[in-house]
């Protein structure tokens, strides 16, 4: 194959365009649950190729805020491919609750995801790399909140992901950061369930919390994603009274009731069981609806519980168990609402 000739362009907005092996990922671990692409003739978004002479050119991508596409403010800047070992447990929990088929191309990842970062490059490498990039950017008030091992390679962007065993991979660090709000940092709702209409204070802010994530490596940044880009203005409250972590547990136990009655259609099924177990929980902050203003958010403090569920049903005296994906489930630490996400 030959490469096509260059085409240089200036760094203006244009109409967005999908790659090639966007029409084969549906689900992309590399660009997260929103897309870099809408169908509309709006000069909204950005994509171009930076000329380094490689197999692979880095790619940049933007796209623009457009509330009347439902659009929101990205950046990513993208060499090669690469996954980190969130990406992998997602892939994971995913590849269990459907029974994909990829189980054995996720473990040959996971066992070389358990090698050493390339020589000569530590976690401490990493993390002073990203400061320096973060005080070159005048990027402030963002706190590290995971830094994780990555794995991946500069020279293939095929849509089968890492399968060729011939590529050389890489393995350095996926810094992730979040805005700060006073002491707590930010946090970015997963890809998720979306329940409408529980009997409960619900919150499904206009737009998500930043997240910036660097993936680097010995030989440098492969990956600088900047996601919900968006502008502080002002501090509403300071020391608000949080409800307690027993009241907390109370409206978990609430919402998950709920939940259980909508998807049953509001009659139980005999025989059936929904069964939470939490494996994790987190106190962070994270957007909700600002009053009266669509265009504008607040952060506030959140209870975040990571639940494995398991769904059991009794069919002609047969028991069928099932293991659905882990759910994630956000509480307003204020007041006990659900925070989910704006499908409007």
């Amino acid at each position: 194959e030959q490469k096509p000739e260059h085409k240089y362009i200036d760094a203006k907005l244009m109409t967005p365009q999908q790659l090639e092996v966007e029409n084969f990922r549906t689900w992309d671990y590399t660009s997260g649950w929103y897309s870099w692409y809408y169908e509309t003739d709006k000069k909204i978004g950005f994509t171009a190729r930076v000329d380094r002479g490689r197999a692979v050119d880095p790619i940049i991508r933007a796209l623009a805020y457009n509330e009347e596409v439902g659009s929101n403010t990205q950046f990513v800047y993208s060499q090669g491919t690469f996954i980190d070992v969130m990406d992998l447990e997602s892939d994971y929990d995913y590849q269990k609750a459907f029974d994909t088929q990829n189980k054995e191309y996720l473990d040959s990842l996971n066992v070389e995801m358990k090698r050493e970062a390339d020589e000569g490059f530590s976690q401490e490498d990493a993390l002073k790399k990203v400061n320096e990039m973060l005080k070159d950017l005048s990027i402030k008030d963002f706190t590290v909140t995971d830094c994780v091992k990555s794995i991946g390679t500069e020279d293939s962007e095929s849509w089968a992901g890492l399968e060729d065993g011939e590529l050389t991979k890489s393995v350095g660090y996926s810094v992730y950061l979040s805005p700060k709000a006073g002491d707590v940092a930010g946090y970015t709702l997963p890809r998720r369930m979306v329940y409408n209409d529980l009997p409960e204070t619900m919150y499904a802010p206009s737009f998500l919390t930043e997240q910036i994530r660097v993936i680097i490596t010995k030989e440098g940044v492969q990956r600088f994603e900047w996601r919900n880009i968006s502008k502080r203005k002002d501090t509403v409250a300071e020391n608000t009274k949080l409800l307690s972590f027993e009241e907390i547990k109370e409206k978990l136990a609430q919402h998950l009731l709920y939940v259980g009655v909508s998807e049953m259609g509001g009659e139980k099924q005999e025989g059936s069981q929904n069964l939470y177990k939490v494996a994790g929980v987190q106190f962070r902050a994270t957007n909700v609806n600002a009053y009266e203003d669509s265009k504008a958010v607040w952060l506030v403090p959140v209870w975040i519980f990571d639940l494995e569920y398991i769904s059991k049903a009794e069919s002609a005296g047969q028991a069928y168990e099932q293991r659905l994906l882990t759910e994630t489930v956000i509480l307003n630490a204020i007041d006990g609402g659900y925070v989910t996400l704006n499908f409007d």
